[in-house]
């Protein structure tokens, strides 16, 4: 708004962001994520934040923050902790994080260091617009260590099934008779 940083300096976020906030103890940057509230001086930290998505991640790569969720404590964060809260069941986790790993995707890369199968998806998905369908679930607990740079769906998927048991079968899918285009499909399934 044309009003922003005169009183105060608020965003709402849907999606993912990475900011850099200039310091100014008097006006705190405030992010709203629905039940929870990220409040900073001056920093540098990322926030993702997906409506279809049950969790938003809050990670600080420097400075400090504070946090609040309805119906919690305050959690004060330093450089290097990150915040994961589960919006279906209010869990709050907390832990030390390597925040290169979470604000890569500025630089177009994707890292997974021991990342659950699942959440790894997640991530795959929304960087190459396409989207999974599981015919296992078992595949689920697998974890992966990988850096994405370049590679393009395909490869990504031939590597994960070089080091993996599980098998892929992508299918492009074209577009409705009303003309949207459908995001290509990958299936997979257990070898």
């Amino acid at each position: 708004p044309t009003n922003f940083n005169v009183k105060e300096r608020i965003v709402k976020l849907s999606g993912e962001a990475y900011f850099n906030v200039y310091t100014n103890p008097e006006k705190p940057f405030i992010v709203q994520l629905g039940k929870m509230i990220v409040s900073v001086s001056g920093t540098k930290f990322n926030v993702l934040s997906y409506p279809n998505e049950s969790r938003i991640e809050t990670t600080l790569v420097e400075g400090k923050m504070q946090i609040e969720i309805d119906g919690q404590e305050v959690i004060h964060l330093k450089a290097g902790q990150q915040v994961v809260y589960f919006t279906q069941t209010g869990k709050v986790v907390l832990r030390n994080v390597n925040a290169e790993t979470y604000t890569s995707w500025k630089e177009n890369k994707l890292r997974l260091i021991d990342t659950p199968f699942e959440e790894a998806l997640i991530k795959i998905a929304r960087k190459y617009n396409v989207t999974f369908e599981i015919r296992n679930s078992d595949i689920l607990d697998l974890n992966y260590t990988a850096t994405f740079i370049d590679e393009s769906i395909e490869e990504v998927m031939h590597m994960l099934q070089t080091i993996s048991p599980i098998r892929y079968q992508i299918i492009n899918r074209t577009s409705t008779n009303d003309e949207k285009y459908l995001k290509p499909k990958i299936i997979i399934r257990k070898k």
